[in-house]
């Protein structure tokens, strides 16, 4: 599974949060590609786990190369955006066209993710201040590409366990074992 996103949308923190529940609030910049962070997920009633492997990436210009060549060997790409910068949500649109013309063969998935709702109020009532990227928005997108699409909070956790869980199902789907005994009895590993 590969994360990419501008520099600070909060990737790294979206992956700490599904990995330890935990947020940090300061934390260092990736430099090139991250590959060992990996998280045990539960599917179907915890019955079943399915490890998830991240590589996490950096946000520079200069990593783009490092992250095509990482795409064709990977399972799940995670398209981060913040929904408080406009800019980042251009740049997540524009790696889902440019990476849409790259081999890969393996995918399985494509997720886009808001980050940061924290940030912003609640209520659909409420005037979002910060917001700059309504989930109307990054929905329809990511329908018109057949994506699945979900908001998150690494702060608070909102939204990160559904997320990596709807993944894990949907891993678990496109590869369960080869008997229904092995599915109910055996830990699956999906390494994403």
């Amino acid at each position: 599974m590969i994360v990419v996103g501008e520099r600070s949308v909060g990737k790294t923190s979206l992956i700490r949060r599904a990995a330890t529940g935990k947020f940090r609030e300061r934390v260092q910049c990736t430099q090139g590609v991250h590959c060992e962070t990996q998280i045990n997920v539960g599917v179907f009633g915890g019955i079943n786990t399915i490890n998830l492997r991240f590589m996490d990436t950096t946000g520079a210009a200069e990593g783009a190369i490092l992250v095509k060549t990482f795409l064709r060997n990977a399972h799940v790409i995670i398209f981060v955006y913040d929904v408080t910068n406009q800019g980042s949500y251009s740049a997540a649109t524009q790696r889902v066209l440019d990476y849409g013309s790259v081999d890969t063969p393996n995918v399985l998935m494509r997720v886009l993710v808001g980050t940061k709702v924290d940030k912003v109020p609640m209520s659909p009532l409420a005037v979002d201040s910060e917001r700059e990227v309504c989930a109307d928005t990054g929905q329809r997108f990511a329908q018109r590409h057949r994506m699945h699409f979900t908001e998150t909070s690494a702060r608070d956790g909102r939204g990160v366990p559904e997320v990596f869980g709807h993944i894990a199902r949907m891993l678990w789907q496109t590869s369960p074992p080869a008997s229904s005994n092995q599915r109910h009895h055996h830990q699956h590993q999906q390494h994403g």
